[in-house]
């Protein structure tokens, strides 16, 4: 029996065909909301978002397009453990050998997690970039682990920013805006630098 449910948000796993898809569907509509968010250094660079509106009898309902939560995480987790390339954070990296070492001691973490690994594991996604795993780092070996630090707090929290039933509308604006500027200044350091991001940095999805 047919139930009216606005969708207010759609997910994907994040795959280029999925994104272009997403794309397509929002192209379906000459209705939306603007909204910028300026930069808090250069207004250049403020943020325009662009929301459609879809019609649901006589209301416009506005649907937000975004990767799955859960795949974000394993997509986070596969890059610093992978081994396909080096993530480097300014005089630092974020490493697998560090990550290897918590499940080989007392940390947190399996081997398993690290180790002949399932790639599509959410449970082992969400301990290697969880908060134990971060406190454990953060007291082992604070300075030669840094660059891991740095990443796993970053692409931790992201994820929690969609997931958390706890926090306020206002946290979870602030952590994906962070996570934006991080990534921007990234970006903008490995091209300063001459590094290939397609070596030296999260993959696009």
């Amino acid at each position: 029996m047919y139930r009216k449910v606005n969708i207010v948000m759609y997910g994907a796993d994040g795959s280029a065909k999925e994104r272009s898809i997403e794309n397509i569907m929002a192209r379906l509509t000459t209705n939306y909301k603007m909204y910028t968010i300026p930069h808090p250094i250069n207004s250049e660079h403020s943020r325009t978002i662009r929301v459609p509106l879809f019609t649901s009898g006589r209301d416009h309902v506005a649907i937000g397009f975004t990767q799955d939560a859960e795949h974000s995480r394993k997509t986070y987790r596969n890059g610093l453990v992978s081994g396909a390339r080096l993530l480097v954070l300014g005089q630092h990296t974020a490493r697998y050998s560090h990550i290897r070492e918590a499940a080989l001691s007392d940390g947190p973490i399996f081997l398993r997690d690290v180790q002949n690994m399932d790639r599509q594991d959410d449970n082992a996604a969400t301990r290697v970039l969880s908060a134990g795993l971060l406190e454990w780092l953060c007291e082992a070996h604070s300075d030669e682990s840094l660059g891991t630090i740095i990443f796993c707090f970053i692409f931790g929290e992201l994820p929690d920013a969609y997931l958390s039933r706890t926090m306020t509308l206002h946290e979870r604006v602030q952590v994906v805006l962070r996570t934006g500027y991080f990534i921007e200044m990234w970006e903008s350091f490995l091209d300063s630098a001459g590094y290939a991001k397609r070596k030296y940095c999260l993959s696009a999805e």
